[in-house]
């Protein structure tokens, strides 16, 4: 077993070993996932037993902007699991990361049993689940949305998407908020509640990196 970095001509086993973790097609998204961001695996031999992405998702604190890198699609194949190897992906990804300069991790687990998983290798809640709020949407300018968002965000620290996806979003605004879409889903409404739910999670690689922020843009919202 080794790890090391993906490049596009893994794509086609990424695809793969997708569908068989998340039971969808992905050829297109993980294509844009080693375009704005970057891979990492465990082979065995030939064969891709485990994936992870960083993308880069600046965060907003205190008045910097920090390194922030978003972790997406980990997981493992089916044949591999319970073999340690996410663990070892995990760890051989942060110390790539944190070599680049990274000030921390965030990533979002699907269920609370992922959610454990991570605990128990130094990642904590960073930010709770988000509720939406109705509204008239009016299309606008990614300029004014930028605007809009800030004007909601200020004073807390908050997450940047890369400017690679931000591109491919659609914007709205309304009387009191702003809204983006992203491959047409809902990627962000605000303002927004929170319903106190942990949502995101966070391991902070240096004490810059806040202990809570909002991360209310995700590529699976």
């Amino acid at each position: 077993m080794c790890f090391e970095k993906l490049c596009k001509k893994d794509i086609p086993a990424l695809v793969s070993l997708w569908q068989e973790a998340f039971s969808e097609q992905a050829e297109e998204l993980i294509a844009l996932l080693l375009e704005i961001g970057e891979g990492f695996c465990c082979r065995d031999g030939e064969r891709l037993a485990a994936m992870a992405f960083a993308l880069p998702y600046a965060v907003a604190a205190d008045g910097s902007i920090l390194d922030g890198r978003y972790l997406y699609g980990v997981a493992t194949a089916e044949a591999y699991r319970g073999q340690g190897l996410a663990t070892g992906l995990l760890r051989y990804a942060e110390e790539e990361l944190k070599e680049q300069g990274a000030d921390g991790l965030l990533l979002v687990p699907a269920d609370d049993a992922l959610r454990r998983f991570y605990e128990r290798r130094g990642f904590r809640n960073w930010s709770t689940a988000s509720v939406r709020v109705d509204a008239v949407w009016a299309p606008c300018e990614a300029e004014e949305y930028v605007r809009l968002r800030e004007t909601h965000l200020a004073g807390t620290a908050h997450i940047f998407p890369p400017k690679a996806l931000v591109e491919r979003c659609r914007f709205y605004k309304s009387e009191n908020g702003c809204r983006a879409e992203l491959f047409g889903a809902v990627a962000e409404t605000l303002p927004v509640g929170s319903d106190g739910r942990p949502y995101a999670m966070a391991k902070a690689l240096n004490d810059r990196f806040p202990k809570h922020g909002v991360f209310s843009f995700a590529m699976d919202a």
